[in-house]
């Protein structure tokens, strides 16, 4: 077993797999540990009861991309039902026959524009959410 004795912490990061990665600087060389979320929890657990005082450790939020994906396709949803909204309404004239011969074009036009519009929209917030990334995150 090495033992080494750790001068300063370089970094500590949380990967988006939740393995917790901490670098050390000790005299000759630097020392990196990584390990799972649960067993880090354990070790913050007791470093605190044995320096009597908690550690600040923040927790990493869920990936901005995720977030900003489940926004536009909310979004998309939506406008998509937006559009479907005229195309309900020609339906319920079509069920009451009075829907004339120039009235199918606008109601194939709202119908198509419904998945549409949704998946320009959930194109658009992947697109977006790929440059932001999820990848590794900082905590200090």
């Amino acid at each position: 077993m090495a033992e080494y004795r750790a001068q300063s912490i370089g970094e500590a990061t949380v990967s988006s797999d939740n393995i917790v990665r901490v670098s050390f600087t000790t005299g000759s060389e630097p020392v990196t540990i990584a390990m799972e979320a649960p067993l880090a929890t354990q070790l913050f657990d007791k470093l605190a009861a044995v320096s009597g005082n908690a550690p600040r450790v923040k927790t990493v939020r869920p990936g901005r991309g995720r977030r900003v994906k489940s926004i536009f396709n909310r979004i998309g949803i939506a406008l998509g039902g937006l559009c479907l909204l005229p195309a309900i309404y020609g339906f319920w004239i079509w069920l009451g026959g009075s829907l004339d011969q120039g009235g199918w074009v606008s109601l194939a036009a709202f119908l198509f524009a419904a998945p549409v519009v949704w998946g320009a929209i959930f194109s658009i917030g992947w697109i977006i959410a790929a440059f932001l990334g999820d990848g590794d995150k900082t905590t200090a």
